[in-house]
């Protein structure tokens, strides 16, 4: 078990590392040994001590985070979960409908080529570069393009 104590400081630092206080990656690694000394008196071998015990401590800090943090985790099967209906009633989707109208209006009011630049950028997902490319102008250019349709577009949600 000699062989164990050299690799302690190194998996002690990759727990560290992974946001183990010190008195957790100390329990960690007691833990280990312990588990370690028990594989080997079960006459198993250990032929890559290094990636052994690191797997094996990563293996045991996983579990304990679980442990620490059980309440975070469902136990119920999903087929028998309850879901809430979350679908929106005829008076939100009349507000979003006509948010959306509002809006829509206000990037037709704009010029053309701010309004081109922002459906390019948003709803095509083209880059500043690919749009600049294709109206042969700079990319700065764009940039104010954007930020014009975006300041219309704020300036219309807070109405």
């Amino acid at each position: 078990m000699d062989w164990l104590v050299g690799h302690l400081p190194r998996l002690r630092r990759m727990l560290l590392r992974r946001g183990r206080s010190r008195d957790d990656a100390d329990d960690l690694l007691q833990d280990l040994f312990v588990r370690v000394m028990t594989y080997c008196r079960q006459g198993r071998e250990v032929r890559d001590p290094e990636r052994f015990l690191s797997r094996a401590a990563l293996n045991l800090s996983a579990k304990a985070h679980k442990r620490e943090h059980r309440e975070l985790y469902e136990t119920t099967p999903v087929e028998e979960l309850v879901i809430g209906d979350v679908r929106f009633g005829p008076e939100e989707n009349a507000t979003a409908d006509e948010c959306l109208e509002r809006l829509q209006k206000r990037l037709n009011s704009l010029d053309p080529r701010t309004r081109d630049t922002y459906y390019m950028h948003r709803v095509h997902g083209m880059t500043y570069e690919q749009i600049a490319e294709h109206f042969d102008i700079s990319v700065s250019a764009i940039e104010k393009h954007l930020a014009r349709a975006a300041i219309a577009l704020t300036e219309e949600m807070l109405k």
